[in-house]
């Protein structure tokens, strides 16, 4: 029977996620750079301006509610990391959505 809680389980689906988002926002900024609809930029800066914050508030209490300090410290690191990522990301998108609409 498979341990739900075990850390090794649970790490290699946070970086099966991290790849799955990592294609996505490199596909957004794509979409974003070719589309010529407004309404999609909006969603997309709409979407990445609020998913990824969301998943870090419920990644770190997770990740909290295991007490185990080593793997709350690594959450830590890795999101601020990915926050950086996820600004980039949200900017680009931003300047694609102000350019269209100039």
């Amino acid at each position: 029977m498979r341990d739900w809680h075990s850390l090794d389980w649970i790490f290699s689906h946070f970086v099966a996620v991290a790849v799955f988002a990592a294609v996505v926002a490199i596909s957004s900024v794509a979409w974003s750079a070719v589309c010529d609809n407004q309404q999609v930029r909006k969603w997309l800066v709409a979407f990445w301006s609020v998913s990824p914050p969301v998943w870090f508030f419920f990644e770190f209490h997770w990740a909290r509610a295991t007490k185990d300090e080593a793997e709350l410290k690594r959450v830590r690191e890795s999101q601020e990391l990915a926050a950086k990522v996820w600004a980039g990301v949200v900017a680009a998108l931003s300047i694609l959505y102000l350019k269209g609409s100039g």
